[in-house]
């Protein structure tokens, strides 16, 4: 009896580890698939806050950049991915860039016209904060409107925004980089701020060079 309990013995403890083995292998299992449920639904709780907002905790009172998550998305800037046609880089940072297009059909009054943007995009690695960045940028340049002073609004691609894809559709500067085009130009800058009010003052052309 002894020798066939010594026998066993090997069997035995074996057969624990491969249970034991067996049972950890599923708690991990588990654990990763409530992780990634878990994910998910705060993913879709995320967009659904990004799509429709929580106004009435809007205080008008605060800065604008501390309630960005409550502002709505507007749906009318919602544009077809499948009418966007990417081109090449204009520009990039550490999770994000920039590249020129061509949007069909922006102009509603004619949907075969072709217009040339700018699309800004998040890259593969970049993670939950810069996409709360991006969100955050779309959502204030909704509610700033249009203006001639700005690069405007043109567009947005949303529909796959739980899987981290977002596409903020711009205009395109023809002339480049803002900051490089200011530089170059520096030597035509007109400083037309009056120095004892500090308004504009657009009689004051003096700095214009002559031809």
């Amino acid at each position: 009896m002894d020798h066939i309990s010594i026998d066993l013995l090997p069997i035995i403890v074996y057969l624990i580890m491969g249970a034991l083995t067996i049972i950890m292998a599923c708690l991990i299992g588990k654990r990763i698939r409530d992780e990634k449920l878990q994910r998910r639904e705060l993913e879709l709780f995320s967009k659904t806050l990004f799509e429709q907002g929580q106004m009435q905790l809007f205080n008008p009172d605060m800065p604008l950049d501390e309630q960005i998550d409550l502002l709505p998305y507007d749906s009318r800037f919602e544009f077809p991915k499948d009418r966007l046609i990417l081109g090449r880089t204009l520009g990039q940072g550490a999770f994000g860039r920039v590249v020129k297009a061509q949007a069909i059909g922006l102009d509603e009054s004619d949907e075969s016209e072709s217009t040339t943007v700018a699309v800004k995009m998040l890259k593969e690695r970049a993670d939950s904060n810069q996409r709360k960045a991006l969100m955050a940028e779309l959502k204030i340049l909704i509610h700033l409107g249009r203006h001639l002073n700005i690069v405007n609004l043109l567009g947005a691609v949303t529909k796959n925004l739980v899987k981290g894809e977002l596409l903020v559709i711009v205009e395109y500067c023809q002339f480049g980089n803002l900051r490089h085009y200011l530089i170059a130009n520096r030597e035509n800058f007109i400083n037309q701020l009056h120095p004892l009010t500090g308004k504009i003052d657009r009689s004051i052309i003096r700095n214009i060079p002559q031809s």
